[in-house]
């Protein structure tokens, strides 16, 4: 095939691949030549003798010649009309009518067991959906636009049910645009991956547990230091530290028969000491300040983004609860309406016994009077 953009004014060139492509570039350029073209060319529905017509199938025939390689001229250049050189090429790269079947089957069968995988992006998904859609469409077979989202919201992993249930329950997939569901797809998950990431910040700690390798997991870990291989009884970092702390006690002990000696100055030293701490407290206050300051610059346009999605949600969670609340009081009258007709079901079948059994006495009794009549 020829690059991509080309004159609007010459056909596309087929060079013996991507046959699919060039066929649908073609239908659209003899419509663009002229409104009768096509119908020639697919049906060849035109009289010999009619000088329009004639011209149409000439017109049609020329374009076919300027949009083949030479190899493919070589094909078709000995057919006099526009539907022969057509049939002929057509039969050449899709085959005959049980190839095309067989073809048809098989992206029917794709069709219906398409799923999106695992690590997929969801462009990525939607162009191989595209591709297979495309393939049918070249085939014969059309599907409607709720089937392609039908389609797409049933591939969906499970951890997207969620979603997916909200979507079915707050739009109407009738006319909701495939479009539309992809891009509300991407949206939702660019959200996930954010608040993905905003808790494994808030979490690291609890997100790199579950980030360890089986066969680290099977290995003791000591909860003091981290390290593998030991527990937290057996941990040497945790003696060092309880050696510490008795050095620190001792310090304690013997500091304190001088400190009842220097209470006057320990006095004048805590009133300097929390005229001290009042600054520091002070200082902290500014770098914390300052510090949430940034971090709200710098995550605001992600807030507003998670609340807009917050809300949606909560929206579509409300009507998702409203729905409940209808199907739930919907079954229960149809609980009700079928034990009142269970009940009326017996009473028929009782009604129905009675009047079988009366059948069977008045069948006895015709039978005792034909026998009187015979003696009589």
């Amino acid at each position: 095939m020829e690059n991509e953009g080309q004159a609007v004014n010459h056909p596309p060139l087929l060079r013996g691949t991507k046959y699919d492509y060039w066929k649908q570039r073609m239908v659209a350029f003899f419509d663009a030549c002229h409104i009768y073209m096509w119908d020639v060319v697919e049906q060849g529905n035109y009289i010999p003798l009619d000088q329009a017509g004639n011209e149409i199938n000439s017109k049609a025939r020329n374009a076919l010649m300027c949009a083949l390689s030479e190899e493919e001229y070589t094909k078709v250049h000995n057919l006099r009309s526009a539907k022969q050189m057509w049939d002929t090429l057509a039969l050449t790269y899709e085959g005959s009518l049980e190839v095309k079947r067989n073809k048809l089957g098989l992206f029917a069968h794709k069709f219906e067991l398409f799923e999106m995988e695992e690590s997929e992006s969801i462009q990525t998904m939607f162009g191989r959906f595209q591709t297979i859609v495309n393939e049918l469409s070249f085939l014969g077979r059309t599907y409607d636009n709720f089937d392609h989202i039908d389609k797409l919201l049933r591939s969906l992993p499970r951890k997207w049910r969620p979603q997916v249930t909200a979507i079915r329950v707050s739009k109407n997939l009738e006319k909701f645009s495939l479009e539309g569901l992809i891009g509300l797809l991407k949206v939702l998950s660019f959200l996930s991956r954010k608040i993905h990431s905003i808790m494994k910040k808030k979490g690291g700690i609890r997100w790199r547990k579950y980030s360890r390798t089986p066969r680290e997991r099977a290995q003791p870990l000591c909860y003091e230091c981290k390290k593998p291989e030991h527990y937290k009884t057996e941990c040497l970092e945790l003696e060092k530290e309880k050696e510490k702390e008795k050095e620190k006690e001792k310090k304690k002990l013997i500091s304190y028969k001088k400190k009842k000696a220097m209470m006057a100055t320990w006095e004048d030293l805590d009133t300097t000491s929390e005229d001290d701490e009042e600054a520091n407290i002070c200082l902290m206050a500014d770098t914390d300040s300052s510090s949430e300051s940034n971090i709200e610059e710098v995550t605001e346009s992600d807030f507003k983004i998670l609340e807009h999605a917050y809300n949606q949600l909560l929206f579509d969670s409300t009507k998702i609860s409203t729905a409940f609340k209808d199907q739930k009081k919907r079954i229960l009258e149809l609980l009700e309406e079928n034990r009142l007709l269970k009940n009326e079901n017996e009473k028929l079948l009782e009604k129905t016994e009675k009047d079988f059994s009366t059948s069977e006495e008045v069948i006895k009794l015709n039978k005792e009077i034909d026998l009187l009549k015979t003696d009589l």
